[in-house]
């Protein structure tokens, strides 16, 4: 599964993103994934901070933009090493041009490499 190639398979220190924000995705990823997850929830208190919003500005331009220089720039100044898409991606190609390459894939999900 997805979650114990993460596990397995890339550094402890690796920051990984994941693509979608939905709540209970990244709840999941929370439980399974012994990394650091670049957005991992809102919080207790449902507050949108400056910073959490920021985020998920962030997350919503890597799952759907298609300026490949935009998204490689966040993932340089965020220090992001890995993407994960639930499913798989809208625009693998200009993930492909920011420099992503896949590392897993399957039904469920698809992770990515940043280099």
């Amino acid at each position: 599964n997805s979650y114990q190639y993460i596990n397995k398979n890339t550094p402890r220190n690796s920051i990984i993103m994941i693509s979608d924000n939905f709540y209970w995705y990244v709840s999941d990823a929370n439980l399974f994934i012994d990394r650091p997850i670049y957005f991992s929830g809102y919080g207790v208190r449902q507050i949108i901070t400056p910073e959490i919003s920021k985020r998920l500005n962030e997350i919503k331009i890597v799952t759907k933009s298609k300026n490949y220089i935009e998204i490689k720039n966040i993932f340089k100044k965020e220090n992001i090493h890995y993407v994960y898409f639930y499913n798989k991606p809208l625009h693998p190609k200009i993930l492909a041009k920011a420099g992503l390459h896949i590392v897993f894939s399957n039904k469920a999900a698809t992770i990515f490499y940043i280099q």
